[in-house]
Protein backbone atom coordinates (compact mmCIF):
# COMPACT_ATOMS: atom_id res chain seq x y z
CA UNK A 1 0.00 0.00 0.00
CA UNK A 2 2.07 3.21 -1.46
CA UNK A 3 -0.18 5.35 1.12
CA UNK A 4 1.76 3.62 4.38
CA UNK A 5 4.39 5.44 6.44
CA UNK A 6 6.68 1.72 5.79
CA UNK A 7 6.26 2.66 1.30
CA UNK A 8 7.46 6.11 1.96
CA UNK A 9 10.96 5.68 2.90
CA UNK A 10 11.76 2.29 1.61
CA UNK A 11 8.82 0.47 -0.30
CA UNK A 12 8.78 -2.34 2.88
CA UNK A 13 12.10 -3.65 3.91
CA UNK A 14 13.87 -1.30 6.07
CA UNK A 15 13.42 2.22 7.76
CA UNK A 16 16.79 4.87 7.40
CA UNK A 17 18.12 3.78 11.11
CA UNK A 18 20.37 6.87 11.63
CA UNK A 19 19.12 7.78 15.14
CA UNK A 20 20.34 11.40 14.77
CA UNK A 21 18.01 12.47 11.89
CA UNK A 22 14.69 14.14 12.94
CA UNK A 23 16.38 12.90 16.82
CA UNK A 24 13.50 9.77 16.04
CA UNK A 25 15.35 6.55 17.11
CA UNK A 26 16.23 4.11 14.42
CA UNK A 27 13.26 1.36 13.66
CA UNK A 28 13.64 -1.54 10.85
CA UNK A 29 10.47 -2.73 8.58
CA UNK A 30 10.83 -6.75 8.99
CA UNK A 31 7.84 -8.34 7.35
CA UNK A 32 5.38 -5.76 7.49
CA UNK A 33 6.36 -5.24 11.49
CA UNK A 34 8.20 -2.40 13.15
CA UNK A 35 11.34 -3.25 15.27
CA UNK A 36 13.32 -1.13 17.55
CA UNK A 37 17.02 -0.97 16.17
CA UNK A 38 17.82 -1.78 19.50
CA UNK A 39 16.03 -4.74 20.08
CA UNK A 40 16.76 -6.08 16.44
CA UNK A 41 20.77 -6.09 17.88
CA UNK A 42 20.49 -7.54 21.13
CA UNK A 43 18.32 -10.19 19.22
CA UNK A 44 21.08 -10.51 16.77
CA UNK A 45 23.96 -10.44 19.73
CA UNK A 46 22.16 -13.68 21.14
CA UNK A 47 21.48 -15.88 18.43
CA UNK A 48 25.13 -15.22 17.32
CA UNK A 49 26.68 -16.28 20.41
CA UNK A 50 24.30 -19.43 20.24
CA UNK A 51 24.93 -19.62 16.50
CA UNK A 52 28.57 -19.66 17.17
CA UNK A 53 28.39 -22.30 19.56
CA UNK A 54 25.99 -24.56 18.03
CA UNK A 55 28.05 -24.19 14.81
CA UNK A 56 31.45 -25.19 16.00
CA UNK A 57 30.31 -28.06 17.89
CA UNK A 58 28.90 -29.41 14.53
CA UNK A 59 32.18 -28.69 12.46
CA UNK A 60 34.22 -30.11 15.51
CA UNK A 61 31.92 -33.61 14.98
CA UNK A 62 31.92 -33.66 11.64
CA UNK A 63 36.22 -33.68 11.69
CA UNK A 64 36.16 -36.63 14.06
CA UNK A 65 33.48 -38.65 11.83
CA UNK A 66 36.15 -37.99 9.08
CA UNK A 67 39.16 -38.88 11.50
CA UNK A 68 37.64 -42.08 12.08
CA UNK A 69 36.93 -42.77 9.01
CA UNK A 70 40.72 -41.91 7.44
CA UNK A 71 41.73 -44.22 10.07
CA UNK A 72 39.50 -47.09 9.57
CA UNK A 73 40.92 -50.15 8.04
CA UNK A 74 38.20 -49.66 4.90
CA UNK A 75 39.03 -46.07 4.66
CA UNK A 76 37.52 -44.54 1.78
CA UNK A 77 37.35 -47.50 -0.08
CA UNK A 78 33.76 -47.69 0.61
CA UNK A 79 30.85 -46.26 -1.03
CA UNK A 80 29.45 -45.49 2.12
CA UNK A 81 32.21 -44.18 3.76
CA UNK A 82 32.80 -41.92 0.41
CA UNK A 83 29.59 -41.07 1.18
CA UNK A 84 30.16 -40.14 5.08
CA UNK A 85 33.17 -38.19 3.85
CA UNK A 86 30.83 -36.01 1.56
CA UNK A 87 28.38 -35.10 3.78
CA UNK A 88 30.81 -34.65 6.47
CA UNK A 89 32.84 -32.10 4.23
CA UNK A 90 29.64 -29.99 3.25
CA UNK A 91 28.72 -29.60 7.05
CA UNK A 92 32.11 -28.12 7.84
CA UNK A 93 31.37 -25.60 5.10
CA UNK A 94 28.25 -24.93 6.80
CA UNK A 95 29.35 -24.90 10.22
CA UNK A 96 32.46 -23.12 9.99
CA UNK A 97 31.19 -20.33 7.87
CA UNK A 98 28.31 -19.77 10.57
CA UNK A 99 30.16 -19.95 13.13
CA UNK A 100 31.49 -16.66 12.46
CA UNK A 101 27.80 -15.49 12.56
CA UNK A 102 27.60 -11.56 12.35
CA UNK A 103 31.39 -11.15 12.48
CA UNK A 104 31.81 -11.19 8.20
CA UNK A 105 28.76 -8.66 7.79
CA UNK A 106 29.48 -5.34 6.06
CA UNK A 107 30.51 -2.94 8.75
CA UNK A 108 28.10 -0.74 7.41
CA UNK A 109 25.51 -2.14 9.15
CA UNK A 110 27.00 -2.29 12.44
CA UNK A 111 24.28 0.18 13.74
CA UNK A 112 21.70 -2.68 13.40
CA UNK A 113 23.69 -5.75 13.15
CA UNK A 114 25.78 -7.03 16.10
CA UNK A 115 29.45 -7.37 15.55
CA UNK A 116 29.15 -6.59 11.83
CA UNK A 117 32.95 -5.92 10.69
CA UNK A 118 33.45 -7.46 7.23
CA UNK A 119 32.65 -6.02 3.91
CA UNK A 120 30.68 -6.64 1.15
CA UNK A 121 33.29 -9.69 -0.29
CA UNK A 122 33.59 -11.28 2.79
CA UNK A 123 29.61 -11.37 3.54
CA UNK A 124 29.31 -12.80 0.10
CA UNK A 125 31.94 -15.17 1.06
CA UNK A 126 30.07 -16.60 4.48
CA UNK A 127 26.64 -17.18 1.86
CA UNK A 128 28.15 -18.77 -0.74
CA UNK A 129 29.98 -21.31 1.96
CA UNK A 130 26.94 -21.50 4.11
CA UNK A 131 24.64 -22.18 0.68
CA UNK A 132 26.87 -24.80 -0.57
CA UNK A 133 26.63 -26.75 2.45
CA UNK A 134 23.43 -26.33 3.67
CA UNK A 135 22.34 -27.67 0.18
CA UNK A 136 24.55 -30.17 0.00
CA UNK A 137 24.14 -31.93 3.27
CA UNK A 138 20.61 -32.58 2.52
CA UNK A 139 21.75 -33.97 -0.42
CA UNK A 140 24.17 -36.21 0.72
CA UNK A 141 21.73 -37.60 3.21
CA UNK A 142 19.23 -38.47 0.22
CA UNK A 143 22.35 -40.13 -1.35
CA UNK A 144 23.20 -41.81 1.83
CA UNK A 145 19.55 -43.17 1.91
CA UNK A 146 19.49 -43.80 -2.00
CA UNK A 147 22.60 -45.93 -1.32
CA UNK A 148 20.92 -48.48 1.29
CA UNK A 149 17.96 -48.60 -0.48
CA UNK A 150 20.17 -49.58 -3.39
CA UNK A 151 22.66 -52.67 -1.30
CA UNK A 152 18.87 -54.29 -0.45
CA UNK A 153 17.95 -54.37 -4.10
CA UNK A 154 20.95 -55.45 -5.34
CA UNK A 155 21.47 -58.19 -2.95
CA UNK A 156 24.01 -60.12 -4.95
CA UNK A 157 27.88 -60.63 -5.28
CA UNK A 158 29.53 -57.43 -6.84
CA UNK A 159 26.60 -55.33 -5.57
CA UNK A 160 29.38 -53.08 -3.99
CA UNK A 161 31.36 -52.80 -7.29
CA UNK A 162 27.67 -52.28 -9.27
CA UNK A 163 26.81 -49.61 -6.94
CA UNK A 164 30.19 -47.64 -6.98
CA UNK A 165 30.65 -47.94 -10.85
CA UNK A 166 27.32 -46.93 -12.01
CA UNK A 167 25.05 -45.36 -9.17
CA UNK A 168 27.50 -43.51 -6.71
CA UNK A 169 28.74 -40.93 -9.76
CA UNK A 170 25.14 -39.78 -9.04
CA UNK A 171 25.17 -39.78 -5.45
CA UNK A 172 28.06 -37.80 -5.49
CA UNK A 173 27.55 -34.93 -8.57
CA UNK A 174 23.54 -34.13 -7.44
CA UNK A 175 24.86 -32.46 -4.48
CA UNK A 176 27.88 -30.93 -5.65
CA UNK A 177 26.34 -29.86 -9.09
CA UNK A 178 22.99 -28.34 -7.25
CA UNK A 179 25.09 -26.50 -4.22
CA UNK A 180 27.57 -25.25 -7.09
CA UNK A 181 25.33 -24.32 -9.48
CA UNK A 182 22.90 -22.52 -7.16
CA UNK A 183 25.80 -20.25 -5.32
CA UNK A 184 26.83 -19.31 -8.60
CA UNK A 185 23.10 -18.10 -9.35
CA UNK A 186 22.65 -15.90 -6.21
CA UNK A 187 26.03 -14.22 -6.19
CA UNK A 188 24.88 -13.57 -9.66
CA UNK A 189 21.86 -12.25 -8.63
CA UNK A 190 23.95 -10.14 -5.43
CA UNK A 191 21.38 -11.65 -3.19
CA UNK A 192 23.30 -12.35 -0.50
CA UNK A 193 22.97 -9.97 2.26
CA UNK A 194 23.34 -10.17 6.19
CA UNK A 195 20.69 -11.41 8.08
CA UNK A 196 20.05 -10.99 11.62
CA UNK A 197 22.70 -14.36 12.14
CA UNK A 198 24.69 -14.60 9.35
CA UNK A 199 24.71 -13.68 5.46
CA UNK A 200 22.89 -15.37 3.23
CA UNK A 201 20.38 -14.77 0.71
CA UNK A 202 18.26 -12.06 1.71
CA UNK A 203 17.56 -8.10 1.63
CA UNK A 204 20.07 -5.32 2.44
CA UNK A 205 18.79 -4.56 5.88
CA UNK A 206 21.19 -1.36 6.12
CA UNK A 207 19.07 0.67 3.73
CA UNK A 208 22.23 1.70 2.20
CA UNK A 209 20.63 -0.29 -1.77
CA UNK A 210 19.27 2.19 -4.20
CA UNK A 211 16.09 0.20 -3.50
CA UNK A 212 15.81 2.46 -0.22
CA UNK A 213 17.38 5.08 -1.73
CA UNK A 214 14.50 5.17 -4.85
CA UNK A 215 11.71 3.36 -3.18
CA UNK A 216 10.02 7.45 -2.55
CA UNK A 217 9.92 8.34 -6.03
Amino acid sequence: DISTKEYQYDGGDCLKTDAKTNGIPGVLFLNGEEISVDKYKEDTKTYSITQTLSSTASCIASIVIICIICRSYDQLSKTFHRLLFGLCIADILSSFAQSFSTLPAPNNAFDVIWNAQGNLASCRTQGIFIFIGSVAAPLYNCSVCYYYLSVVKHKRKGAEAYIASRIEPFLHGIPIVCSLLGAIIILSLDAFHPNMTYCYIGSDPTCGSPECDGSSK
